[in-house]
């Protein structure tokens, strides 16, 4: 299990900055990922076991690039599991985007429909094959077919639960933001991002949009960093000065994207994976109510692999949100 400097407990010891701008950059950060396991692979005899990479969020964007870093410095990866993964930042902050619009449809529906079952996708197929077909030829036709805006504000206001008029008005194309807004408005709460099932209540329910913490993600970084903080004293008897990031905002901060994050994406390092090694697989985890990196995006990604590659992907979707694993049902489901 390996934190990246600047997150847990790991921390950057060089003196000077140019160690920490390496680092906090793509390639720095893959480049020091992959030393650091080729050396502990080295040292403890394990060049030759079986090797699987695990990455969650931002994880699973680094898996398939560590996959091929590793590759150049002579280290053989049978497979990566991504976890509530980003592949293509584009079809994530590309306002104008279509595909980034109707990748999110099915999150918004699970969100609202709360499906209990182990393969939430069984109750959302209406949606997938709406987004995919009429709402993306709609979403081409542009705001000035009334025709077309009719159409689109009825059926996502149907999947959403959002008012009509109010998904009109916003050209049936729902942000994040909005949904997790005006979801639970009327009952002085707020959808989370990283679980579009769970509302907490909101600060300042009266403003028209605003900061907020997420009632998913804000609200666990506490008892996670004092878990961790615990099981580090108390069953491994290491004793670290200095607190546990669980996420670092200093490094947000001061990452470097190279040429900006919306250029950014693994699907190549994915393909290049699994183009080189016949027996290279990849599975991809999602909790349906993700809002924050939607499994709908990785589907329609992943579809875009030759067969022959493509054959050797699996997409599951679990209930839950981008941590679908806190529920224990999906947790069982991804074990």
């Amino acid at each position: 299990f390996v934190d990246p400097p600047g997150t847990g407990y790991s921390r950057v010891t060089a003196a000077g900055e140019d160690a920490r701008k390496r680092f906090y950059s793509v390639g720095g950060d893959i480049d020091g990922l992959a030393a650091a396991m080729r050396k502990w692979l080295a040292a403890n005899n394990r060049l030759a076991s079986p090797k699987y990479l695990v990455g969650e969020s931002y994880g699973g964007f680094r898996a398939p690039k560590l996959a091929r870093a590793l590759a150049r410095e002579g280290v053989g990866v049978d497979g990566i599991m991504l976890v509530s993964p980003v592949l293509d930042f584009s079809w994530f902050d590309g306002a104008y985007n279509p595909l980034a619009t109707i990748s999110r449809l099915p999150s918004y529906a699970a969100s609202a429909r709360r499906l209990a079952q182990p393969d939430p996708r069984a109750g959302l197929r209406d949606v997938e094959a709406y987004a995919a077909q009429d709402y993306l030829a709609d979403l081409l036709r542009g705001g000035r077919d009334e025709a077309a805006l009719a159409r689109m504000s009825d059926r996502v206001a149907q999947f959403t639960g959002l008012d009509t008029r109010l998904v009109r008005r916003l050209g049936a194309r729902i942000d994040m933001e909005t949904f997790a807004r005006e979801k639970a408005r009327e009952e002085g709460r707020a959808l989370s991002y990283y679980d579009g099932e769970v509302a907490g209540f909101d600060p300042d329910p009266f403003a028209a949009s605003g900061e907020r913490p997420d009632p998913v993600l804000d609200a666990m970084k506490v008892p996670l960093a004092a878990a961790m903080a615990d099981m580090t004293a108390n069953l491994f008897n290491w004793r670290v000065e200095g607190r546990y990031e669980i996420l670092n905002d200093a490094v947000n901060r001061s990452w470097d994207w190279s040429q900006g994050r919306r250029r950014a994406e693994a699907m190549s390092d994915l393909r290049e994976a699994l183009a080189l090694d016949p027996e290279f697989t990849v599975a991809v985890v999602h909790g349906a109510s993700d809002l924050v990196t939607p499994y709908f995006a990785s589907k329609l990604l992943l579809d875009q692999l030759p067969a022959a590659l493509g054959a050797r992907t699996r997409l599951a979707v679990t209930p839950g949100g981008h941590m679908f694993y806190v529920r224990p049902g999906s947790r069982k489901l991804m074990r």
